[in-house]
């Protein structure tokens, strides 16, 4: 027997979510069934590790701003903010291996027809872990307080604050928006990010997800490990960020003014973000490539919905074209801005899309890179990624992604293809 979460109906169904339905993970209790020798049975009530993964994973996250900020002071400070400093960092690398034991719970939970005993200690255990831990938390923060630490950030670090930076990011987009077309086309947005923010916290999603995550990586010959498809998501003030840095201003005001066929090219759309961002928000031309047929097929839906809304406001909208296929099969001949999820990419494809990237894309083509790329003096000063060669490293930009607070974009160019090195090797 499993215990439903408050919804009014499944959010991919519609773009307008019910006002009280909420797009934070539900606390989802479950019954847990277990039947004795002789017949007894015995009703358990557990909370769903899906539940107490997104509550691990929410203390981790301010763990984490804490702990930044503690090297800070302490790097300027004394001995006993040094000494807070240590035990954040030791607590920190347990509470990561604590969080991937709640994944591998989440995981078989979500597999299992039901949730049995086992998995209902596994869960009481990982409760009372998170339940430690935020206590912990909360008295560091208060030590935080005491040493003169500001606190800002870290009430910045949770998920409710992330959807209320992204709605206030909304409304400045669509006050500033410079003729009613735009503004409308912010405020569809707007309904589509409420729609994907419901829909990624749904539980039948995240079952949906894991087993097509599995599914894609499982067998000799799936081609790719289960890494190159983690789920996240990026808000749209982030993506405000980005488009704000020079190098990517200027590829999408090169989109808007090609007369032929150029367009943005997101690599794993996922559930769409970045091409509706794009689409919606910068007014450009968006082709996405996803690998994993369950997102691609919500990213449709989200499409479709966005279509009718426009056709019974007799209004035209230039949506994204969204396909579900390998970017190693894609054409990157028209596009000026490339935006690579690659955050858990295994090197090999890192490797063989940078190298297609520089045979195939428009000298001067922008990308946007979520892997780490060299930073060091010396390689800034070449103006050459070492870890993609024959990019340009051209600027780093710092934003909000669903699971860090602040995370650093590489965004890097594709030069003229007289100055590429020979052939780059995928062995």
């Amino acid at each position: 027997v499993r215990a439903k979460p408050l919804s009014s109906s499944h959010p991919s169904q519609r773009l307008c979510p019910a006002s009280d339905a909420p797009a934070v993970a539900p606390s989802t209790l479950v019954v847990v069934i277990s039947v004795a020798t002789d017949g007894t049975v015995a009703l358990a009530l557990a909370w769903h590790p899906c539940s107490l993964l997104s509550a691990v994973h929410a203390v981790v996250v301010r763990l984490r701003v804490m702990a930044r900020a503690q090297a800070t002071h302490a790097a300027l400070s004394g001995p006993a903010s040094f000494a807070l400093s240590r035990v954040m960092q030791s607590h920190l690398v347990r509470a990561g291996v604590v969080l991937v034991r709640a994944r591998q719970l989440a995981d078989a939970a979500l597999l299992a027809p039901r949730l049995d005993a086992p998995l209902a200690r596994g869960s009481a255990e990982l409760a009372v872990y998170a339940r430690e831990l935020r206590d912990t938390v909360d008295e560091w923060r208060e030590e935080q307080v005491e040493m003169g630490i500001a606190g800002e950030r870290l009430v910045a670090a949770d998920r409710v604050a992330m959807l209320r930076e992204e709605s206030a990011a909304l409304a400045d987009a669509a006050e500033g928006a410079s003729s009613s077309e735009g503004a409308f086309r912010i405020r569809l947005l707007g309904e589509t990010l409420d729609a994907l923010r419901h829909l990624e916290v749904d539980l039948a999603f995240q079952i949906e997800l894991l087993r097509a995550q599995l599914g894609a990586s499982a067998g000799a010959d799936a081609g790719y490990s289960r890494n190159n498809f983690s789920y996240g998501s990026t808000p749209y003030g982030t993506w405000r960020t980005l488009a704000a840095a020079t190098p990517v201003a200027a590829a999408l005001a090169r989109i808007r003014d090609a007369a032929d066929s150029s367009h943005a090219f997101v690599a794993g759309s996922s559930l769409g973000w970045f091409c509706f961002y794009l689409a919606l928000g910068s007014d450009v031309p968006a082709i996405g490539y996803e690998l994993l047929p369950a997102l691609h097929a919500h990213a449709l839906r989200t499409t479709d919905a966005l279509s009718e809304r426009a056709r019974a406001l007799g209004c035209v909208l230039k949506l994204p074209e969204l396909c579900c296929a390998d970017i190693l099969d894609a054409d990157f001949s028209k596009v000026h801005l490339a935006v690579l999820a690659s955050q858990c990419w295994d090197d090999d494809l890192r490797a063989r899309v940078a190298a297609k990237l520089c045979a195939e894309c428009p000298r001067g083509a922008v990308v946007i890179d979520y892997h780490p790329h060299d930073t060091t003096a010396e390689t800034a000063e070449a103006g050459v990624s070492e870890q993609v060669p024959g990019l340009e490293l051209l600027c780093c930009v710092t934003g909000r992604v669903s699971w860090e607070l602040e995370f650093q974009f590489f965004i890097l160019r594709v030069p003229c293809r007289d100055a590429l090195p020979g052939p780059l090797s995928s062995s």
